[in-house]
């Protein structure tokens, strides 16, 4: 009985770390790099444009800057035009208004998520930004 305590125990305090640690690297400025489906595994920034057309997503794309702030809010930045939205993030699962996205990884330097509610599943790079 003891062992089966201290393996969840174990268990929650690791998942309690890892989603802090998760929530404090998405903090910041990141700018697209690339956008890969199931289907067409489009993979440079020119063939994007592919994608473009397709997304249902209007605001995952080249020319959008994503803010995450500590205060649960996300700003999308297009030149020199903000919308503001607020996001809630559990586990791995991110959600931005009506969109649901899994995030795959986060580092200092990368962000990498999947699309949930679409047709075709759309993976997103983004790299952290210093604009």
């Amino acid at each position: 009985m003891r062992i089966v305590l201290f393996l969840f125990l174990t268990f929650a305090i690791h998942t309690s770390v890892a989603q802090t640690d998760f929530n404090a690297k998405i903090i910041g400025k990141w700018e697209f790099v690339k956008a890969t489906t199931d289907s067409t595994k489009v993979k440079s920034k020119s063939s994007n444009h592919i994608l473009d057309k397709n997304a249902e997503d209007p605001f995952m794309k080249r020319d959008i800057l994503l803010s995450f702030r500590d205060e649960q809010s996300i700003v999308f930045e297009i030149e020199n035009f903000l919308m503001e939205a607020s996001y809630s993030l559990k586990n791995s699962l991110l959600n931005i208004g009506k969109y649901q996205y899994t995030i795959l990884k986060v580092t200092n330097d990368s962000l990498h998520f999947k699309a949930k509610n679409t047709h075709i599943p759309t993976y997103y790079t983004y790299k952290k930004s210093h604009k």
